[in-house]
């Protein structure tokens, strides 16, 4: 088990929980409101996050997101941001493949992802499962 970061600051005046490790992700801010079955994307998402995680936080005015392709091609759209936190890395696949279901269900080519001092861009494959299968199974 992981040590917590906060064991340091731990005091008799105070009470400190640790939330764990933060990701942080975008997603376009128009695509969330797609039917995906009788929920939309954003249900779903905010579903599995829920249920897997356990608290997300999320601005209610989206951020401008600006980004190049692999030809070159610069892309331009409002998304939203939203933050989560959770306990220990073995969290992190199972979020990482939740975002690939919903680029996959938007029709985004990848969703950027940041977790700690780390980002990338997920991509869904042949083999990513549907939104819907994985908001329904945690």
């Amino acid at each position: 088990m992981e040590r917590s970061k906060w064991a340091e600051f731990r005091c008799n005046r105070y009470k400190i929980q640790d939330q764990g490790r933060m990701a942080v992700f975008l997603v376009p801010s128009h695509k969330m409101k797609k039917k995906c079955g009788r929920k939309t994307v954003e249900e779903l998402l905010h579903l599995f996050i829920k249920k897997y995680v356990g608290a997300l936080t999320y601005p209610l005015s989206p951020l401008a997101g600006v980004w190049t392709n692999k030809l070159g091609e610069v892309f331009y759209d409002e998304c939203r941001e939203y933050r989560v936190a959770f306990l220990g890395k073995k969290r992190i696949p199972a979020l990482l493949e939740v975002l690939a279901a919903v680029a996959k269900e938007i029709g985004e080519e990848c969703i950027y992802v940041e977790a700690g001092q780390y980002s990338a861009t997920v991509y869904p494959t042949n083999k990513t499962r549907s939104l819907k299968k994985l908001a329904s199974q945690t």
